[in-house]
Formats: C-alpha cells, structure tokens, sequence
C-alpha cells in the first residue's frame, strides 16, 4: 500500500509539473509604436499547449522607465510620456513564472522650436562666431541629437539648412 501512495504522489507531481511546463505567456504585439502622449491598451495571456486562455492565471505588466513609458495598472494601459525605445516585461507568477517583453518605440514630436542664444549685434564676413542653438519639438523636449547647420549664399542674409 505504501508503494502504491508513493507512485501516485509522484505520478501527480510529474502530471502537475508537465501541465505547468505547457503554459506559456503570449503578448497582443512584440513590437508597439506610440506618439508622445497617445495612451494604448497592451495585451497579455497565459495560454495552454492549445493555444486556449488559462483563465486563473494573472499576469502584470511593469515598465522600466515609467517616467518615459507609464504603466497605470496591471491591465496593461500605458501612456507615452518621452520619445525613445523602451521595454515593457510582462510576468504572470506562479508555477511556472512566465515572463514575456513587448518592445514600445515611441516617435519623437516634430521639431517646433529653434532658438539660437546669445547673439552678437554684429556678424561680420570670414569670421567663425560660436553659436548656443537648442531644438525644441512639440512636447516641450529639447532635442540635443538634432543638428542645424546655418549657410548663406549672401553676406547680407543667413539661413537655416
């Protein structure tokens, strides 16, 4: 008798960890882009060998740089807050815990401001005069990889390539 309960507790860890073993965490997208500002709903489930939705498993999503990419809640909203390229990871604990990342690109905003400091009243001819320039886009972020190039095809005129 003692046998036989010994082969059934070990039969029902080997059932309950190969059931386990077939879960995996699936994402609606691996791939995000959002605009600064947009606020999306991202997706997430634990999904059987099958391919069905296991529905006793929760899962949370949490954002790295939450000040760039906010997550509000484990449902999976999130806002765009600052342009760049973050990661989103996904985990649904448990046996076994299951990890998935949803990579969010979030495009700058187009360029609203250029502001050239500290400007001498006088520009003359053939002389290099160090310019302050700071870009600006449209949410209020200064751009400091945007570079201006100033040309003139007159002496009397200035341009901005």
């Amino acid at each position: 008798m003692k046998k036989f309960l010994i082969f059934s507790f070990c039969l029902l860890i080997t059932v309950g960890f190969l059931n386990a073993q077939d879960l995996s965490l699936k994402v609606s997208s691996e791939n995000v882009s959002m605009k600064i500002g947009q606020t999306m709903q991202l997706g997430a489930a634990v999904v059987d060998a099958d391919g069905k939705k296991v529905a006793d498993r929760d899962y949370i999503f949490f954002s790295r740089d939450s000040r760039a990419l906010s997550i509000v809640d484990s449902t999976g909203m999130a806002t765009a807050n600052r342009h760049g390229e973050y990661d989103v990871i996904v985990i649904s604990p448990g046996t076994p815990q299951l990890r998935s990342n949803i990579k969010v690109t979030i495009a700058p905003a187009a360029i609203s401001k250029i502001e050239i400091a500290d400007l001498p009243e006088h520009v003359y001819a053939g002389v290099n005069v160090p310019l302050e320039i700071t870009v600006t886009d449209e949410a209020g972020f200064e751009r400091p990889e945007k570079i201006v190039k100033l040309t003139s095809s007159d002496e009397s005129k200035v341009g901005i390539a």
